[in-house]
């Protein structure tokens, strides 16, 4: 078994008396003892299977459709700069920013990848919470993607699923 302070990657538990750290150990091993390995291994695999594969996919798509080699992204002139960005200032669903510049301005746009239709409702909701971030950091963003002698000119916002997955 891997002690709590193994696993404490935010080192709380450094932090607590020492009555409470054998509190902490008694409650941690009686917890750890219940869980089944196979139980959180397959919980595990289906959560990539159903979450995060799916959204990989969205994920993959938007990327090679704005990679400089795809004729048909690149005339967008839009491109790829990062994924997940403003990580380091908020965390938030943005999964990558694309950017177009030309000598003075930037238009930036930020693509949420959801990987189905089933949360719909919570699109909006993600949308705004990347608005909320980008608010006030346009200056980090400019300079992160190597462009910080220009001024922001349009931002916006997208959500992307894939097709099969778009309520219709």
């Amino acid at each position: 078994m891997k002690g709590p302070e193994t696993v404490d990657s935010s080192n709380s538990f450094a932090d607590l008396l020492e009555d409470d750290k054998e509190r902490f150990r008694d409650q941690y091993e009686e917890e750890y003892n219940d869980i089944s390995h196979d139980s959180a291994l397959e919980l595990v695999r289906s959560e990539f299977t159903n979450e995060i594969k799916p959204a990989f996919k969205v994920f993959k798509a938007v990327k090679d459709a704005f990679h400089p080699d795809n004729e048909d992204g690149y005339r967008t002139e839009y491109e790829v700069r990062f994924t997940d960005p403003l990580c380091e200032v908020s965390q938030n669903p943005a999964d990558i920013l694309l950017a177009e510049t030309n000598r003075r301005e930037a238009n930036l746009c930020f693509v949420v990848c959801e990987p189905s239709g089933e949360n719909s409702d919570l699109w909006p909701t993600r949308i705004n919470k990347v608005v909320d971030v980008v608010g006030g950091h346009e200056a980090e963003l400019l300079e992160q993607i190597g462009h910080s002698d220009k001024e922001v000119n349009h931002v916006q916002y997208l959500t992307v699923t894939l097709k099969e997955d778009a309520l219709l």
